[in-house]
């Protein structure tokens, strides 16, 4: 096999199979992907994506129609909703949801010359 077909070659992680560029991790060799698209360890078979310092877990990928969906991972895990849980969330109505109350929205006051300053 030589270089460029093991490139275009896709690859599994976790439970998603068949990823190709611009992903990479595992096995794969770096310079088969982007370096930020570096798929590391799996959590509860969801392979892991890190951005900016922030953890997401891949929850589906489709290469055809360029689209992945992924889940933010808070830092403190005794918070956090298990995968199975945010699945359920994603997946679900709205109803999983805790909207926020309404906000209170405002403009400063101003005068009529404010405009010619």
């Amino acid at each position: 096999m030589d270089k460029n077909s093991k490139h275009e070659q896709g690859f599994n992680r976790g439970n998603i199979n068949g990823l190709r560029y611009p992903f990479w991790g595992g096995d794969r060799i770096s310079n088969c992907g982007l370096p930020e698209f570096n798929l590391t360890s799996c959590q509860d078979d969801y392979p892991m994506l890190h951005i900016m310092n922030i953890k997401f877990a891949i929850l589906e990928i489709k290469q055809d129609e360029q689209i992945t969906r992924g889940f933010v991972l808070k830092a403190d895990s005794s918070n956090r909703p298990t995968m199975s849980k945010a699945i359920e969330m994603l997946e679900g109505t709205l109803n999983y949801l805790q909207v926020p109350p309404k906000p209170f929205l405002s403009s400063p006051s101003r005068s009529p010359t404010d405009d010619y300053i």
